[in-house]
């Protein structure tokens, strides 16, 4: 029986559906081949069938009973989008092969070793195949916190030539409104200048002695 006879069997059979469901919620989310149960080498037919009987399994509808049903069903569903992502999935296989190979080569083995077959093989690799999704995780959230940082900046500065656009544009406008009161007021003190000159030159000295 396969691996996946083995988990399809067990689901059927399943009597306690909340172990199910507490699996889900404690697997890892950043691997949906963890939250679903199964490993890298799954055809994309097997893994609708998974997700298939396990949703029939979990679902909140038949279970009303737990409050961590819903959340559990919609953890399924996105892993299944996900392992159904031919990127998303090349990415977890390739981490996974990466952790297989640091990990046989840590322990000096090669794919004829008899220890590679072992659980505690396939535990070891699990764990650095964890390690690795962290990593690359992280690596994402820093890349786009950065990105957003420099978008942030892109739109301040466009923000601020708009500011400046508007401020010139009413600056322009108050300019050319007030073009008539300023040509009035100069006018009117070219003719006071005027008038003030000419009664200067009107004036009679004074005789002295």
């Amino acid at each position: 029986m396969s691996d996946i006879d083995r988990l399809l069997s067990r689901l059927e059979s399943s009597v306690n559906k909340d172990r199910e469901i507490e699996r889900i919620m404690g697997s890892f989310k950043l691997n949906a081949y963890d939250v679903l149960g199964v490993m890298p080498g799954i055809s994309p037919e097997e893994i609708r069938n998974v997700y298939r009987k396990m949703s029939l399994l979990i679902h909140p509808d038949k279970n009303r009973d737990n409050p961590k049903a819903a959340e559990a069903f919609d953890v399924l569903k996105k892993a299944e989008s996900e392992l159904l992502d031919d990127k998303v999935r090349e990415s977890l296989d390739s981490a996974f092969t990466t952790a297989r190979n640091l990990v046989m080569r840590e322990k000096k083995l090669n794919v004829n070793s008899e220890e590679v077959k072992s659980e505690e093989f396939l535990f070891q690799v699990r764990m650095k195949w964890r390690e690795i999704l962290i990593e690359d995780e992280v690596a994402r959230r820093r890349a786009r916190t950065l990105e957003q940082a420099y978008q942030r900046r892109e739109r301040e500065k466009e923000e601020e030539v708009i500011r400046e656009r508007k401020m010139k544009a009413e600056s322009e406008r108050v300019w050319e409104e007030t073009r008539s009161h300023r040509v009035n007021n100069w006018q009117k003190f070219l003719h006071k200048t005027k008038k003030d000159s000419l009664k200067k030159k009107s004036k009679k000295p004074k005789v002295l002695g």
